[in-house]
């Protein structure tokens, strides 16, 4: 299988220029329909919060989480991360570009400005 012929799936598509020179087809999922919209690139555009996808079995070459994780709980995080690790090819690999963030005290969750997002400091 060439370079080519791969399929990837990954988050906002500031990362498209990377991801298309290594895969033929790119789909993109985020929560937020704002994101989406302004997104220029020809990818498959998914708008859903990544802890409701259904990720489809034995798909994807490659799943790219860009900045995601931190918005979930451990639980869903737990949940998730089998349902990513499922929808691989059997060389498929999953790449997880998450912030590193100090523990909070009181670990309160800091509001963002997208509906319904709330980051939790780790």
């Amino acid at each position: 299988m060439g370079e080519k012929e791969l399929e990837v799936m990954a988050g906002y598509g500031r990362n498209y220029e990377v991801l298309a020179k290594k895969f033929k087809h790119v789909e993109m999922l985020d929560g937020s329909a704002q994101l989406s919209q302004k997104n220029p690139h020809p990818v498959v555009k998914h708008v859903e919060y990544v802890q409701e996808f259904k990720f489809p079995a034995e798909t994807f070459d490659c799943v790219v989480g860009v900045f995601c994780l931190c918005y979930l709980s451990e639980k869903e995080i737990e949940k998730l991360l089998p349902q990513m690790e499922e929808s691989l090819t059997i060389l498929g690999s999953i790449v997880l570009m998450e912030p590193v963030l100090k523990v909070s005290e009181d670990n309160n969750p800091r509001k963002l400005p997208e509906q319904r997002q709330h980051m939790t400091i780790r």
